[in-house]
Order: structure tokens, then sequence, then C-alpha cells
């Protein structure tokens, strides 16, 4: 059995902001590289914590 730990995202790319007779959609802008890179580094900090705590890995340290 193979196993592939990988996980989904949804990303929206605009939203609905009020205007005139209505609602209207307004583009958003990508991701900056560092605004990537952040979220890299907590998704990747709570799920080691995660394994930790439920005995998948060995306690990393602070």
């Amino acid at each position: 059995m193979q196993v592939t730990p990988h996980f989904h995202s949804l990303v929206p790319d605009c939203v609905f902001v009020p205007g005139e007779g209505g609602v209207c959609f307004e583009a958003l802008q990508p991701p900056r590289q560092g605004q990537v890179g952040r979220l890299l580094r907590v998704v990747r900090h709570r799920l080691l914590r995660l394994l930790e705590k439920r005995g998948a890995l060995p306690a990393q340290g602070p």
C-alpha cells in the first residue's frame, strides 16, 4: 500500500462586493511569494504538532 499525503485547498480568485444596483465581482490579486511561504510554515508547524500529539512522530522540541 502506498501512502500519498496531500491536502486540498479552495482559493478564491474574486469576491462579491456591493455595487450600484446590486453586487459585482471584484478580482483578487494572486498571493505573493511571502504569503505562500508563511502559509506553508504555519501548515507544516501545525501538522508536525498534530503528528507528535498522536504519537506518530517523536517530539521535535521547541
